[in-house]
C-alpha cells in the first residue's frame, strides 16, 4: 500500500463515522426512540458507550417516549446523512452546474469564433472577446 496516498485528516472514517453518528443520535431523539438497558431506576441505558461507537447487544428494547401519537416519526436516515455530507454534496453540486453551463457556452462560442472569422465586414477588435 505503499503506493496509495493518505485520506485527509477530515475524510478518514475516525472522524466521518462520529459526524455521522452524533446527527443519527440526533433523529433518533426526535423521534423519541430510546435503544438500550433498562436500569434498575427506570432509566435507560444507553447503548452507546464510548461515544463513538455501538457496543453490540443481544436484544436492544426499543421504547417510544412522550405521546401516544396516531402516526409515529420515524428517523430519518436522509436527513441524517445531508447534516453529515450536506455541504461536500452542495459544493460538488454547484461544480456539476458551472461544468454544465460551460459544456453548454462552448459551442456558443465556437459558432461566434467561426462568425468572426468567415465574416470580413466585422471590426478587428471584436475578436479579442473571444
Amino acid at each position: 500500500y505503499s503506493d496509495l496516498t493518505d485520506l485527509n485528516r477530515e475524510d478518514k472514517s475516525g472522524v466521518v463515522s462520529p459526524r455521522f453518528q452524533r446527527n443519527w443520535e440526533k433523529e433518533i431523539k426526535k423521534a423519541g426512540i430510546t435503544y438500550g438497558k433498562q436500569t434498575s431506576r427506570g432509566e435507560t441505558q444507553p447503548a452507546v458507550v464510548d461515544g463513538s461507537s455501538y457496543q453490540p447487544m443481544e436484544v436492544p428494547p426499543v421504547q417510544r417516549e412522550g405521546k401516544k401519537e396516531t402516526k409515529d416519526k420515524e428517523p430519518s436516515l436522509v436527513l441524517a446523512l445531508a447534516k453529515t455530507f450536506g455541504e461536500v454534496f452542495v459544493v460538488a453540486a454547484v461544480f456539476k452546474l458551472i461544468q454544465d453551463l460551460l459544456s453548454f457556452a462552448s459551442p456558443q462560442i465556437l459558432k461566434l469564433m467561426i462568425n468572426y472569422t468567415s465574416d470580413k465586414t466585422i471590426a478587428g477588435w471584436q475578436g479579442y472577446f473571444y
